[in-house]
């Protein structure tokens, strides 16, 4: 009986990380495509909006620009309608933000989780909720490995406090 739960606690974990790596990366693709707008935008900079003969059409076309790019973001905008249709976007949640909700007395991520909830003021759609979830848990992790806080105990039963 104690493997099983042993087993069910490790795929937990391993989803848990998998789900903060498509996060990761899903920020980074948009990080990216937003890079790959703002460049496609300079070279109308450079020549003045005006076309010289020879030497500027020599790269890659204008047209084959603009046809690439709406295949990329049409992935991003669906992916942008599916974390937004939750009622809005998450405030910013950076490390100030989860280190007040961590209070010398511990608790679990789940009552720290309810903290950042109440502190955000709105309802949050299952989407955000689980995104919010996933920010919590790398900063969680991120703080335990710097030691700004300290945690005890495994699994679900983990507590964080500041020490």
């Amino acid at each position: 009986m104690s493997s099983l739960i042993q087993a069910r606690d490790s795929i937990k974990a391993e989803l848990a990380q998998a789900m903060q790596g498509v996060d990761f990366y899903q920020r980074r693709i948009e990080a990216l495509e937003k890079a790959l707008d703002d460049l496609e935008q300079i070279p109308d900079l450079e020549t003045g909006g005006a076309q010289e003969s020879g030497k500027a059409r020599r790269g890659r076309p204008a047209r084959a620009a603009k046809q690439s790019a709406p295949k990329k973001s049409a992935g991003a905008a669906k992916r942008g309608r599916a974390a937004k249709s939750g009622g809005g976007e998450l405030p910013a949640t950076g490390g100030s933000f989860w280190m007040e909700l961590v209070d010398t007395e511990p608790r679990t991520a789940p009552q720290i989780l309810e903290a950042a909830t109440q502190r955000i003021g709105t309802s949050l759609s299952p989407e955000l909720r689980k995104k919010l979830a996933q920010r919590m848990v790398m900063a969680l992790r991120g703080m335990v490995k710097s030691g700004a806080i300290k945690d005890s105990g495994k699994g679900r039963q983990r507590q964080f406090y500041q020490g």
